[in-house]
């Protein structure tokens, strides 16, 4: 398994907000702005976690989620991470809000 963060989100300002918070910590990640875009970068690899927004411009998250369990297996386990997932969450948070 890869050791990144794929984040699909179409407006740019809000995906570089994701990116500098995560790479602030140290996180790997990779975008995608699209559905078709994420769909590809998912075929071609794996990711450790995804970061979905709900309102795509070719789809919504719920859809590319659906699509991203069955192409892929996903643990929700954060052992051995540098971070919980909760301090990285409360970190986006308050690095965005």
């Amino acid at each position: 398994m890869r050791n990144t963060i794929l984040i699909v989100e179409d407006d740019e300002m809000v995906r570089q907000g994701i990116v500098d918070a995560l790479q602030l910590r140290n996180w790997k990640t990779d975008v995608a702005a699209t559905c078709e875009e994420a769909e590809k970068k998912i075929k071609e690899d794996t990711y450790m976690l995804y970061i979905l927004d709900m309102k795509l411009p070719d789809g919504n998250g719920i859809s590319l989620c659906r699509k991203i369990r069955t192409a892929t297996a996903i643990c929700g386990s954060s052992t051995g991470a540098k971070e919980s997932w909760s301090q990285v969450c409360t970190s986006l948070l308050y690095t965005h809000c």
